[in-house]
């Protein structure tokens, strides 16, 4: 029986090893949105969409379609709340074979809130988490994460201690996120590597991420330029 199941999951490897033209199923969304979010993620560094391993793209127009294609089971039921939060814009699952697809799905109306630098930026982040969750891992160890390897885990848990301690800023909110686990962390840095924030916006916020996510970033640029991905 293990013989098989380790068989099963090689052959789902194998058939999502190749890299191919993005292909976005859309439920209500715009199809300019659509089209949009499409060619965001064609644009990204062809060494980091091999590693994508030909997810299933999917746009919604709002939650509500989103919960109804559920119900309907148009689209696995996602595997944890996080989906649920309102300012959640978008979400990955890397995917468990026989269980769930692996996906990214992004929601329409929540995307559409912030501006055009950031909606890219999101399909990024997005990207960085199949990245950090690749297929290779369901069998080589138990680790289903590059984010959860000891290294990382140590160099997380360090800046999250300092990030503690230091005095609140106006941009908490979105730090609190990115500290709330090492997937986010590791996602998001590595989002800012392939395409920096380069907004007026930003210019604030830039250092400031830099200086609390330093140990972080320099790990996650590295397993990304040894992947082959350009980072700038």
């Amino acid at each position: 029986m293990k013989k098989q199941v380790v068989a099963a999951a090689l052959a789902i490897f194998v058939s999502h090893s190749a890299a191919k033209a993005i292909d976005i199923k859309s439920y209500d969304a715009d199809p300019a949105f659509t089209r949009k979010i499409g060619n965001w993620y064609e644009q990204a560094p062809a060494a980091l969409k091999d590693r994508m391993f030909n997810p299933l793209v999917i746009v919604v127009k709002d939650r509500d379609i989103l919960n109804t294609k559920i119900m309907q089971g148009a689209i696995h039921a996602p595997e944890s709340t996080v989906p649920n939060r309102p300012d959640i814009s978008a979400f990955a699952n890397k995917g468990t074979p026989g269980k769930m697809p692996r996906r990214i799905i992004f929601i329409q109306s929540a995307m559409l809130k912030d501006i055009d630098e950031w909606q890219r930026h999101t399909v990024l982040h997005e990207m960085m988490h199949l990245f950090d969750g690749h297929p290779e891992l369901f069998w080589r160890s138990r680790t289903q994460w590059l984010s959860n390897e000891a290294e990382f885990l140590a160099m997380f848990i360090a800046e999250k201690a300092d990030y503690e301690r230091k005095p609140k800023s106006k941009y908490n909110k979105w730090f609190d996120y990115y500290f709330s686990s090492p997937q986010e962390a590791y996602a998001e840095a590595g989002a800012r590597a392939i395409l920096p924030l380069v907004g007026a916006r930003y210019r604030e916020y830039n250092p400031e991420f830099d200086r609390l996510f330093s140990r972080v970033i320099g790990y996650v640029r590295k397993q990304l330029t040894e992947a082959g991905v350009k980072v700038r």
